[in-house]
């Protein structure tokens, strides 16, 4: 084989693989592309998952000040409520002694 001959088959050996290479190149790109994509996607969803879980966070915080204050009013009627039952208990005391003064006394007066 000829020099010449040597030059023109690596020379087409060489252009079949720059078109490999081309092939190669813009399947690659296209493989890019999509996965740029695909991440841009992810992004907004991952975006829009943590708005999400911002928003529930701020649910949460008001749903657990709003669980204290209920704790602590119920806590303040607790403590009403036994008072009013304390005072209920002294007015019925109160209210038998009374009777018991204001009855006729059945007790006959005793003679020296």
């Amino acid at each position: 084989m000829s020099l010449f001959g040597a030059l023109c088959k690596n020379t087409q050996r060489l252009s079949a693989e720059q078109e490999q290479l081309r092939v190669n190149l813009a399947r690659l790109s296209t493989e890019v592309d999509r996965e740029r994509e695909n991440a841009k996607q992810a992004k907004a969803a991952i975006d829009v998952g943590g708005k999400k879980i911002q928003a529930l966070d701020r649910e949460l915080a008001e749903e657990r000040q709003a669980r204290t204050m209920a704790e602590r009013a119920l806590g303040e009627l607790q403590v009403e409520t036994a008072t009013m039952k304390e005072r209920a208990a002294h007015a019925e005391q109160l209210q038998a002694v009374l009777d018991r003064l204001q009855a006729p006394a059945d007790v006959t007066p005793i003679r020296k």
